[in-house]
């Protein structure tokens, strides 16, 4: 990921995916046209299989141009498998307390602990996110990370797993929110449900972390839990034919309507942020300045191998690069 450091600002042709293999050149060498696919820059002709990345082109219909990261998503798979490759998949001997700095759950001793290491390579990834912001001119900075936490289909999972990630889920919170003026971040979270399945402590965690960092100004992380791409676009079609039943909207009107105005009701879009059908208090209090619409998506990075989208930001990744990593998301290195 350091690649970026590098060339982030870079021209990108229309064309097809390719395989891109080699722990030295990472995404760089996918990203950067002028890198061959067989070469690396450092002159080792090694190939780490765990390091396969498996790049979807970006299809521009306006040709090459110039492009700055500005908005990164993170699809963080994953973390079970990890977790019984280093823990087990049985019951393990009962729970154990995990954490630091008098921030403690108490988790199983098993494959469940990959999720809170899943957690603790996102606290590192947010870091890193920051200082490379921190080290670009205001032009060329990266603005917005995405992260997909929890899918509308996670509720389907195990009650064991289930109470597992809400423990997680509590603790990264608190993290954040002890950690967010250092950093300068302002989180945000986006959810289809307003989190309806989740214990009301857990959503009230969010609902204090996106208050807590409302004035920050750096970095936005947008926070995906209990989230579904097909039912933000559901949503944003409900609101539009609410609004317009109610306000009587011409046919012509109707008819005029462009992808832009679709984008405003959309999770994070201007006119969501004040529809029925919007979870307004995951946006925090209502004397914080509402969070910026989201650029659209320049990189999508997907861990663990697997080739899709499942079900994230079905709208907002028409045009993103997307890359898919063999290493799970506890082991990426950062």
């Amino acid at each position: 990921l350091d690649a970026f450091r590098n060339n982030s600002h870079h021209s990108r042709q229309e064309g097809s995916g390719r395989v891109v293999r080699g722990s030295s050149n990472r995404l760089q060498g996918a990203l950067n046209p002028n890198i061959s696919n067989q070469s690396y820059q450092d002159g080792s002709d090694e190939i780490d299989n765990d390091d396969e990345i498996i790049g979807g082109g970006m299809v521009n219909p306006n040709g090459p141009r110039e492009r700055t990261l500005r908005h990164m998503a993170v699809i963080m798979d994953g973390n079970s498998g990890t977790g019984k490759r280093i823990y087990g998949d049985g019951s393990g001997g009962g729970d154990e307390k995990v954490g630091a700095n008098d921030i403690l759950i108490d988790l199983p001793k098993n494959y469940l602990r990959g999720h809170y290491d899943g957690g603790l390579k996102l606290e590192s990834f947010i870091r890193w996110c920051v200082a490379f912001r921190n080290e670009r001119p205001p032009s060329q900075q990266l603005k917005f990370l995405t992260v997909y936490a929890f899918s509308t289909e996670n509720y389907g999972r195990s009650r064991r797993e289930l109470d597992a990630l809400h423990a997680i889920f509590l603790r990264f919170t608190s993290v954040l929110e002890e950690k967010a003026e250092e950093l300068n971040l302002r989180v945000n979270v986006y959810s289809t449900d307003g989190l309806a399945g989740m214990p009301e402590n857990v959503s009230d965690a969010f609902k204090n972390l996106v208050n807590a960092t409302s004035s920050n100004t750096g970095l936005i992380l947008n926070i995906c839990a209990g989230y579904g791409g097909r039912m933000e676009i559901l949503n944003a079609v409900k609101a539009i034919a609410t609004e317009a039943t109610e306000e009587g909207w011409t046919r012509e009107r109707i008819a005029g309507l462009k992808e832009e105005d679709f984008e405003r009701y959309l999770e994070g879009g201007r006119e969501n942020r004040s529809l029925p059908h919007r979870h307004t208090f995951l946006q925090g209090s209502s004397q914080a300045p509402p969070p910026p619409t989201p650029d659209p998506v320049d990189v999508v990075v997907r861990t663990s191998g697997e080739c899709r989208l499942s079900n994230f930001l079905i709208w907002q990744v028409a045009y993103s690069e997307l890359f898919f990593l063999k290493k799970t998301w506890p082991e990426v290195r950062v």
